[in-house]
């Protein structure tokens, strides 16, 4: 039984739904809450509300607040899966007395998806102490069982909602002044810019957004990273148009959509205008559909926003869905388009081809939703120009292709799963996805243990161990070739052996709020294929492309240990220490030590400090 008691009450108006909470202690010297950041909550008492408007069983929303009436939300998809970048708008008030914290919500009609036609809604209420790290809810399940959306209460007698329709306008004008520091006559630098958003309720359960020439400037900018890897730095999301909704384009297994691919790359890149629909239809049918026009504006200091740029370029995203049996089984179809004008000639193959791709998925849960079978294939077709200038003719088109089939445990205590993946040499999802390396073939087993003894163990609260294994191999047979001669020089078949690993770790949370943490990890020798150069430097300060690419690197056996340990994170100073160390057949090593502490000083002030020390011998 929780400590103290949690009483919850919930009304309705055709505005909004009402949540009143009371979060009752019995010495309210125990309630720890601190000022944060919006949907950064940390050492904090909080109290979260949970709905399932749809009543799907798969998706949900989630409002959560803690004493200082600091908010949190986000969106639930997949019965579990958390997209915390979902915003809406609504309202919280909190207050304390010799009894307790309490609550109040608004959560307006307009902010959320629902069908006026479903009266009944899931519902959860779930609170968090964290001065005794206690965790209580109004549903509770055992952590053997699955699920979570799927397993909320439901709140009835939700009828005539309102299902009017709801238009927001935002437009904003931009204007700067800049007088250059330079020398010789003085130029004035002038810029301004133009445009809208907009935000239509087609119905309560289906929205419609569209852009015109948008303005990102209060947007938080990407982190300055050295990248030396040879492959694309992944850049998060942050622009409003795109975050909104953007688990309805998530695709399980590939990311065939990856938003940052539009209006971004260049100086002077713009989204001219860009429009979507996302939502679910009354007969249980998810609609994703984004449009997006892009040019490269004028470099003067006005961009006219009824004319276009260069290397126009425009993208159409579709994906569609439909669940059945309560979200037991669902299946998806999507497709994705990119038209580029821009000259192959000028601006090389990248910035004037067409791609094309396309993608199905499924899932089904069986016994109780403690079974998994998902499946997922992906095709993409690449349509390169004609270049004016060569005389080989027209390129051929490339196609390519993906797909995954696993199957997994995800209820009792020991949980697991197994799965095989695939992707063809030739698979490129980079005009408007994201794919970091194809010619893949891997597989590979995951199993773990989860032990709870629900208060019955002296020593532990909780304690989990893992178990990975995976395998991968080349998809393509590659040969290379001498630069000046054309003769071979190296080559290998299909299912040439890439890398393969092993590991086990763990996480134990003792009785006294201590936790601990391990890994222990082997890697038998393997190759690598994106390690080495496809192109060579010429004497004349050139460059030429390898026939063939770049051969294969070896990759030396390699073993390596983690330990970590951190003290209780109720208290107000906390300490944190880990040690890792890696060692390979070739003699390379890494060593890495690092020690921090974090001081809670009060509600609003924190202090950290984190020192470490690392050697890596590399040769």
């Amino acid at each position: 039984m929780p400590s103290g008691e949690t009483i919850f009450k919930v009304s309705f108006d055709k505005e909004a739904l009402y949540i009143a909470l009371a979060c009752l202690e019995k010495d309210p010297a125990k309630i720890t809450g601190n000022l944060c950041r919006r949907d950064h909550l940390a050492d904090t008492d909080f109290i979260s509300v949970y709905i399932d408007p749809y009543h799907d069983r798969r998706t949900g929303y989630n409002f959560r607040v803690n004493p200082c009436g600091v908010q949190q939300d986000g969106c639930i998809y997949n019965d579990g899966d958390a997209d915390d970048d979902w915003n809406a708008v609504w309202q919280a008030e909190t207050h304390r007395d010799g009894d307790g914290w309490y609550a109040e919500m608004r959560i307006p009609f307009a902010s959320i998806p629902y069908r006026p036609e479903t009266s009944t809604w899931g519902f959860q209420v779930h609170r968090y102490t964290h001065i005794s790290g206690e965790e209580s809810a109004w549903v509770v399940w055992s952590r053997e069982q699955a699920g979570f959306v799927s397993r909320f209460g439901e709140i009835a007698g939700l009828s005539e909602l309102p299902s009017r329709r709801r238009l927001e306008l935002l437009p904003y004008v931009v204007t700067r002044i800049t007088d250059p520091a330079v020398p010789g006559p003085e130029e004035i630098d002038q810029y301004y810019n133009i445009g809208f958003d907009l935000r239509y309720n087609i119905a309560p359960n289906l929205v419609a957004n569209a852009t015109v020439q948008p303005d990102f400037g209060q947007v938080e900018a990407d982190p300055a990273l050295l990248n030396l890897t040879p492959f694309e730095t992944f850049y998060a999301e942050k622009r409003p148009f795109f975050i909104e909704g953007n688990h309805y384009y998530a695709h399980p297994t590939f990311q065939l959509f990856y938003s940052r691919r539009i209006g971004t790359g260049e100086r002077n890149a713009r989204i001219r205008y860009a429009g979507k629909l996302t939502g679910k239809t009354p007969g249980g049918i998810t609609i994703a559909a984004l449009a997006a026009s892009t040019d490269v504006a004028d470099p003067s200091p006005a961009y006219n926003i009824f004319r276009g740029g260069e290397r126009s370029s425009k993208y159409a995203v579709c994906r569609l869905g439909k669940e059945f049996n309560e979200g037991r089984q669902r299946f998806h179809v999507m497709q994705t388009a990119v038209l580029r004008s821009a000259s192959r000639d000028i601006w090389g193959d990248f910035a004037s081809r067409e791609a094309y791709t396309s993608g199905i998925d499924f899932e089904a849960l069986f016994r109780d939703r403690s079974w998994g079978l998902t499946g997922s294939a992906v095709f993409s077709a690449i349509d390169h120009e004609a270049s004016l200038s060569s005389a080989d003719g027209e390129p051929a088109n490339v196609y390519g292709s993906g797909g995954q089939l696993a199957v997994r445990r995800q209820g009792g205590r020991l949980q697991g799963s197994a799965w095989g993946r695939w992707k063809t040499g030739s698979l490129d999802l980079n005009d408007v996805g994201y794919l970091a390396a194809p010619d893949e073939i891997n597989s590979g087993i995951w199993l773990g243990y989860d032990y709870t003894p629900d208060g019955t163990s002296h020593l532990l609260n909780r304690s989990i161990l893992n178990f990975n294994y995976w395998r991968q191999w080349y998809h393509e047979g590659r040969a290379g070739y001498d630069l000046h001669s054309g003769d071979p020089v190296w080559s290998y078949n299909r299912g040439h052996r890439a890398i393969s690993g092993s590991n086990i770790n763990g996480w134990i949370h003792f009785r006294n709020f201590w936790e601990l943490w391990y890994m222990g990890s082997y890697r038998p020798e393997g190759s690598n294929r994106w390690e080495t150069r496809d192109r060579v430097i010429l004497i004349d300060g050139g460059e030429a492309k390898i026939p063939g690419g770049g051969p294969l690197i070896s990759e030396p056996a390699r073993w390596g240990v983690q330990l970590g340990a951190s003290s209780d994170g109720r208290r107000p100073l906390i300490g944190s220490v880990e040690g890792q160390y890696f060692r390979d057949a070739s003699g390379n090593s890494l060593a890495l030590l690092e020690t921090g502490m974090r001081w809670n000083q009060s509600s609003a002030m924190r202090h950290s400090i984190t020192v470490g020390y690392s050697r890596s011998d590399d040769d």
